[in-house]
């Protein structure tokens, strides 16, 4: 941080056409300019070299303070009048309001503000250890404040770099050489902070299978850009309106994972549609105003339960793919050890995605059969209603007439029966058969379904079943 005897140097003999608190205020904009930046809507940053970091202890009150005290060494070179204006005006900001006063001020001044939205936008940019890696060129610069970047990776960028450990937790982890491919494809891509492929990846499997062991590497080499959101942000959930903070740590974000799913969680499709469509987000942080901004992660959720969704929305299964993690370590030879030591060599694990960066720009997602296969899976076991119609031994497919109240009372009984109770009113249930293309008539008996009809007697879960 700047010192008082340099501010002296710098200021001594200007003109100033400002008293008071805006005298200090562009007093603090020339010396910090390029040193302090206050974001709208995420506070006061500092450049630590590599990075606008954000200020945590106080840096910017100091700063304020560094000026007050260089004003005071000024004292003797001043004239009469300019030392009795000055001992004014130091009177107006040596306290915490005035100091307050000063930063508020200097923080609509530049070149020490910027709007939150032009914080990280450069999705081209990558910034390392190594400097500002441009991805679309793989040229690398030293990192430089007018870029605006606030995130940096713990690796250094060295697409050589290689670890004969981490390959052979890749092998171990996925045998098959096309979903080690395909991992790499996805995690990699998302080192372009641009979202286009609007998916949501989720890696599911029982324990000790490697996906939390990946994850880890993976926040660790890309640093600030990789974090951890709660499973809240995605799952429904009574606290979703506290949830804002949290939304705003996507801004600048590349990945973001999700885990700690509880079994029989449900996924919050419009929230999950929402983070992942490439549309504005809006957030806030407590107690400072919300900013919007565009997306630039990809989400990733791990779970050992895939949570619940409906099966019948076109729109949520295009973007979910299920990347199942089938190997499991056997007990004698897990390495609790792993974790830290593949730490040891955050280089090799950003080059594994910088491959999968380069291997993307040729040939896309190139999703595996594997992949579709289990996303199909899941999304017919999500899918109640189709596998009810589905079941011979319930449901007649092709011909007769059912009315509407007896289909859907069948409906209950045989999800109550495959210990899976619907939530489905009659009208959401009716509306989910009309999108599959069934059609009712207005008979004698009332709402009559066309084209299928109960099979007497045919399970066990209908006693109500003929009672009118």
């Amino acid at each position: 941080m700047t010192t008082a005897e340099d501010i002296l140097a710098r200021h001594l003999g200007e003109t100033e056409q400002h008293r008071g608190q805006l005298r200090f205020a562009e007093r603090f904009t020339r010396t910090y300019g390029g040193q302090l930046l206050f974001v709208h809507g995420l506070g006061w940053h500092y450049w630590d070299g590599s990075r606008w970091a954000e200020c945590v202890d106080g840096k910017e009150h100091r700063a304020v303070v560094a000026l007050i005290k260089a004003a005071l060494l000024e004292m003797p070179n001043l004239g009469s009048d300019d030392r009795k204006a000055m001992l004014q005006d130091v009177g107006k900001v040596e306290s915490s309001a005035g100091t307050a006063g000063v930063l508020d001020l200097a923080s609509t001044m530049h070149p020490c503000t910027l709007s939150g939205a032009r914080l990280d936008v450069s999705p081209y940019l990558l910034n390392t250890k190594s400097g500002a890696v441009d991805i679309e060129a793989g040229t690398v610069s030293r990192s430089n404040p007018s870029d605006h970047l606030s995130k940096v990776t713990e690796a250094r960028f060295d697409p050589e770099a290689r670890s004969a450990e981490f390959d052979r937790f890749l092998e171990q982890t996925q045998p098959d050489p096309e979903m080690r491919a395909f991992l790499a494809r996805t995690l990699g891509s998302a080192l372009l902070g641009v979202v286009r492929e609007h998916i949501m990846l989720i890696w599911h499997g029982g324990g000790a299978n490697g996906k939390g062991t990946l994850r880890d590497a993976v926040l660790y080499a890309l640093g600030d850009y990789a974090i951890e959101v709660p499973a809240d942000l995605l799952l429904q959930s009574r606290h979703q309106g506290n949830l804002a903070p949290e939304r705003m740590r996507l801004k600048g974000a590349r990945l973001a994972f999700c885990s700690e799913i509880a079994a029989g969680a449900k996924l919050d499709e419009a929230t999950m549609k929402k983070l992942t469509g490439g549309d504005p987000v809006n957030a806030k942080l407590l107690y400072r105003n919300p900013i919007q901004f565009d997306p630039s992660h990809t989400l990733t959720m791990l779970t050992n339960h895939l949570p619940k969704v409906r099966g019948d929305d076109p729109a949520t299964w295009r973007r979910i793919l299920a990347v199942p993690f089938g190997h499991t370590v056997p007990e004698g030879d897990r390495d609790g050890t792993l974790p830290e030591r593949l730490k040891a060599n955050p280089e090799a694990v950003l080059a594994w995605l910088w491959a999968g960066w380069l291997d993307y720009q040729r040939n896309g997602l190139n999703t595996p059969e594997t992949v579709r296969a289990a996303t199909r899976k899941y999304q017919l076991d999500s899918d109640t209603i189709s596998r009810f119609l589905a079941n011979e031994s319930v449901v007649c497919l092709g011909h007769g007439t059912v009315g509407s109240a007896d289909l859907y009372r069948a409906f209950v009984a045989w999800s109550k029966g495959e210990g899976e109770p619907t939530e489905l009113t009659n009208k959401a249930f009716s509306e989910a058969m009309e999108n599959r293309g069934y059609s009712k008539r207005h008979g004698m008996r009332g709402q009559q379904w066309s084209g299928l009809s109960l099979v007497p007697g045919g399970d066990d879960h209908r006693p109500e079943w003929g009672q009118r």
